[in-house]
């Protein structure tokens, strides 16, 4: 097989590929011809194709496969699928199987394998009763015993339905009394079978949607095989997110787990996911109703906010939702659509009379009109008899006004009663007319489309069909499709003859549907306007690629705004073979937005750092409306000031300190030089120093409270590096870029500038509850990729690049594990000298205010010695702020050590300390305890270990651009290599590095240099 050096005379075995499959594939590599004739041949040519990478013949073997599959070997499939890892084939197969369940499992329970199984029991769609069910995999127990050659005793049976999982996913509660016992088997312990028996015979009249969650709302105890599932909770209190979060998070779970399982135990079948009663009315999707989030005041209004429109119209029968999935005969009829406008032919104006002549009366001018018309020898008025409606007519008319099919029925017979219409027009049409039309329609990937076109011609009586007389309108927004026909002139109505509401605006959408719709056999002329004839021409902007080109293979570690944004980039420019990887089981990283009280709460990000074009979070948030104006900005004068010993600091004395201290933070700022030539120390130095110097300008009496407010100030900055002022450098503070416009804050959570961002990617591209614990990526450890990435989970992934979007915490605490081979020394040396800092919050929410509204801050005026031993934890705390639009609800910024302490203290601790802390400063000692509490823990968690980067005593501009730098680095000296891991995150873009925006450049940044280097390539990197 090989020549030169590495040539050898040896026979080269390959044991797992038959003769016959390898002269098949042989023929296909040689030939390009694909001879399948059997299952067997299909089956073994697949195998083939995934381990060679051959995506080509995947496909074609899939879709023999599926084609040719009968009920008879439809397990069979099933379980290669799931062996080979195919996710296609299996879950057509898993479809076929849930929809002969009751004729398959009967005789053939012994040929489903364990993962098999398992996945058929979690789809909610069975076409088995429960207890049917129940005696089949009852049954199978005895064939998995025989399997691992056990005796089939009780004990046996029960240890591997447990320990596998299954016995879990058996529903005993939605059965009845007299089915339960039925099942004559000792599966279950005594216990449980009383526990089931007590269950079904005390609420077996009780119309409840979920058993197990009513029953603990009642505090029934139950055994541990039969507890629900904990839901997420943080802090003792339910993570509810806003208006914009609950529509990710309805998506999340529709895409991660497309059979995900309803915990409905009221019906002895598997309900339809259809169910009117599994409407959600906030992301206006189809999802199971325990995972329904309740509609509150808060939610209308966001929902408002969001959309444009009131939540309360969703529920008005006559609205119909343009994004719901799946069919609801029953109400259809109330459905209605937009409707298509024909385009109207233009039309001569008649010739008009005389204007009256200004300065005449209105009599006047009626005269002398009248005496125009007698004396116009040309003029006659129109005698004619109306002209009656007959069908075509009154086709047209109702389908120019877009009539519904109540209201053509309304408007035929008005038109009946006044004769205006001719004896053979039939006005019961309008009910049936789309039965006789339907047959010619299909619908396949989202798209509803015509697949007979002649034949609807002739249904709707247009008779001479000639594709040459038609034009074909396409026209597509970020979120819908339609494909229209336009007869030459308009002499006859426009024809719609695609649609869909789910398409994305790409290139490929636009190829599928053209091939749908058979264009290849019309060949209509096609009009479009100039952004379209940018996508037929495969043009969407100058970074698109090729499609005619192969598309590279990307993995995105981290589903932060960083991951996403280069997602999107990504998907935007026309790649769509990628992965994002994501540890946690939501979106967004360190942006968490929650709901505590009567208000939004933010865990992580909170404001917008510039509130101006130039910063894309800004636009984000703009794009969705998530800022209205006028914007509050964060004034960090705002609030009283407060010395230790419970006084407040008087107003003039706090706003002179204020401007004196922010004039040194700019001459703090100003002695950044880009040489990296250090001379002022640490920024506490220079603060403290230059504090000294300022306070000789203040009179004596108000040196005292001057000095604790500049260095209260002081402590508000250090929660704004996130780390002890004493460790970062005065002379690299300035490299920090701040932009114009202010800081905002979104009002309805930070969590909604995600959304455009998700909304344009691929349907299950984002990989939840997935940690990674390895990457490979040097040559000859990579399988069939230039990299390869090992989950937690024990899935590995190759690819071509790889963009590491993690934490630069993560990269200090990882980076030595989980790369191999190891970074190069000058990527771990700025891993190591960048600095990562820890910004905590504390969020307490009373029953009653204690403080006056809009006017809650507190800042803490700390003494310089109180600040220099910090003997409590709670000698962190900067400030207590009211949140904006709640008048319940404080929140308390903490960082550096103290915060890293708070995390591991109890929650009494920590209401017991920030409730002294509070009537310290305030000299209150009578200030209630807050009635509930949250708090971040970013240090403690694995996935982030801190909260942002800053620039330390030893960190330099250069280590920034060298932590941004791909490798292997294509600037480097003798790299013949492209690029395989690409890094982003907010800690490898200088001048913005801990901020939001500047994350979202970093991930745009990898995902242009991916879209050049394919550009360069013309596909895929050479391995």
């Amino acid at each position: 097989m090989l020549y030169g050096g590495l040539a050898t005379k040896e026979e080269i075995v390959i044991s797992d590929i038959e003769p016959d499959i390898f002269q098949l594939l042989l023929n296909y590599i040689y030939t390009d011809r694909i001879d399948i004739t059997t299952m067997e041949e299909a089956f073994g040519l697949l195998y083939a194709a995934k381990k060679y990478m051959l995506e080509y013949l995947t496909d074609k073997c899939i879709e023999y496969i599926e084609d040719n599959t009968t009920i008879d070997d439809v397990l069979t499939v099933l379980n290669y699928a799931d062996f080979i890892q195919e996710n296609k084939l299996f879950q057509s197969a898993l479809l076929l199987v849930m929809e002969h369940s009751d004729i398959l499992l009967e005789n053939n329970i012994d040929k489903l394998s364990l993962s098999s199984l398992k996945a058929l029991l979690e789809c909610n769609n069975i076409n088995i009763k429960e207890k049917d069910l129940i005696m089949v995999v009852l049954a199978w127990s005895k064939f998995a015993c025989d399997v691992k050659n056990l005796p089939a005793t009780t004990e046996n049976r029960r240890k591997i339905l447990k320990d596998s999982g299954i016995l879990k996913l058996l529903r005993f509660f939605s059965l009845s009394l007299k089915e339960f016992h039925e099942i004559e088997d000792n599966i279950l312990i005594p216990e449980e079978r009383c526990c089931v028996e007590r269950i079904i015979g005390d609420y077996a009249d009780d119309n409840i949607d979920d058993k197990t969650e009513f029953l603990k709302s009642k505090n029934v105890d139950l055994c541990p095989i039969f507890k629900p599932r904990n839901k997420l909770k943080l802090e003792g209190q339910d993570v509810i997110q806003t208006a914009s979060a609950a529509a990710l998070a309805c998506g999340m779970r529709r895409d991660t787990r497309p059979f995900a399982r309803s915990q409905d135990m009221a019906s002895s079948r598997r309900m339809c996911v259809n169910d009117p009663n599994h409407f959600c009315l906030i992301c206006g999707e189809y999802i199971f109703k325990e995972s329904h989030l309740n509609v509150t005041v808060f939610v209308i209004e966001a929902y408002k906010n969001y959309f444009g429109y009131p939540l309360e119209i969703k529920n008005k029968p006559g609205f119909r939702k343009v994004n719901i999935t799946g069919i609801d005969r029953k109400n259809r009829t109330k459905w209605q659509y937009p409707s298509i406008r024909t385009a109207h032919r233009r039309v001569l104006s008649p010739i008009k009379s005389p204007e009256p002549q200004a300065g005449l009366s209105q009599e006047e001018a009626v005269d002398i009109e009248e005496k125009i018309k007698s004396s116009d020898s040309d003029f006659e008025y129109d005698l004619k008899a109306p002209e009656l409606f007959n069908q075509t007519d009154l086709n047209d008319l109702i389908r120019d006004l877009g009539l519904s099919k109540s209201a053509s029925e309304i408007l035929a017979s008005r038109l009946k009663e006044r004769n205006l219409v001719t004896k053979e027009t039939i006005i019961s049409y309008y009910r049936t007319r789309e039965r006789n039309l339907i047959k010619y329609f299909a619908e396949e990937d989202n798209f509803v489309f015509c697949k007979d076109i002649p034949g609807l011609m002739a249904a709707i009586r247009l008779k001479n069909y000639a594709s040459n007389e038609w034009r074909l309108f396409i026209d597509s927004s970020k979120r819908s499709l339609k494909c229209v026909l336009l007869h030459n002139g308009n002499k006859l109505g426009s024809l719609p003859i695609a649609h869909s509401t789910k398409a994305k605006e790409e290139y490929t959408t636009i190829a599928l549907i053209l091939d749908k719709i058979k264009y290849e056999e019309h060949k209509w002329l096609i009009c479009v306007d100039l952004k379209k004839v940018n996508f037929l021409l495969g043009q969407q902007d100058s970074c698109t690629i090729d499609p005619c080109c192969p598309e590279p293979r990307v993995i995105i570690i981290g589903a932060g705004i960083a991951g996403l944004s280069a997602a999107a980039r990504l998907t935007q420019c026309g790649i769509h073979k990628f992965a994002v990887l994501e540890a946690k089981d939501r979106p967004g990283g360190r942006i968490h937005s929650c709901w505590l009280g009567d208000t939004v709460i933010e865990m992580g990000a909170e404001w917008i750092f510039g509130a101006c074009l130039p910063n894309s979070i800004y636009t984000l948030a703009s794009q969705d409306r998530l800022l209205q104006s006028p914007l509050p900005r964060l004034d960090l004068c705002r609030g009283l000031f407060c010395t230790s010993e419970g006084r407040p600091v008087d107003l003039p004395v706090t706003i002179t300190a204020y401007h004196t201290f922010r004039q040194i933070e700019q001459q703090a700022a100003s002695l950044f030089r880009v040489d990296g030539v250090r001379q002022h120390g640490t920024l506490m130095n220079f603060l403290g120093l230059r504090i000294q110097q300022e306070l000789l300008n203040f009179p004596e009496e108000q040196r005292y409270d001057a000095a604790r407010v500049m260095f209260g100030l002081s402590n508000i900055l250090r929660n704004r590096c996130g780390e002890d002022l004493s460790l970062v450098s005065a002379d690299q503070y300035g490299s920090y870029i701040e932009l114009p416009g202010g800081n905002v804050r979104v009002p309805l959570g930070y969590v909604g500038v995600m959304a455009p961002l998700l909304r344009s990617l691929p349907d299950n591209c984002i990989w939840y509850n997935k940690p990674v614990s390895i990457v490979r990526w040097a040559e000859g450890q990579t399988g069939k990729g230039r990299v390869l990435v090992k989950c937690c989970d024990g899935e590995e992934m190759t690819a071509d690049y790889c963009i590491i979007t993690m934490s630069l915490g993560c990269l200090k605490c990882h980076a030595d594990k989980m790369f191999c081979p190891l970074l190069p020394s000058t990527k771990m040396n700025a891993v190591c000298n960048l600095g990562f800092g820890l910004s905590n919050k504390i969020f307490l929410e009373y029953d009653e205010p204690f403080w006056v509204g809009l006017e809650g801050n507190l800042k803490l005026a700390w003494a310089a010695e109180e600040l220099q031993c910090r003997c409590d934890w709670t000698d962190g705390v900067c400030s207590v702020d009211e949140m904006p639009g709640s008048k319940h609800v404080l929140c308390a910024s903490i960082s550096g050590e103290e915060a890293a302490e708070m995390e591991s203290l109890p929650d009494n601790a920590i209401v017991d300390g920030l409730t002294s802390l509070l009537r310290r400063f305030t000299g209150n000692p009578s200030l209630p305890y807050p009635t509930m509490m949250l708090r971040s823990r970013w240090a403690s968690d694995p996935h982030f270990c801190g909260s942002y980067s800053y620039m330390g005593c030893c960190s330099t501009v250069a280590l920034q651009c060298a932590l941004g730098q791909p490798l292997p680095d294509p600037c480097s000296e003798g790299s013949t290599r492209a690029p395989i891991l690409l890094f982003a995150g907010e800690a490898t873009v200088p001048g913005y590095f801990g901020t939001t925006h500047g994350a979202r450049l970093s991930g745009i940044r990898e995902a242009e240099r991916i879209i050049q280097l394919t550009h360069q390539y013309c596909g895929p990197p050479p391995k």
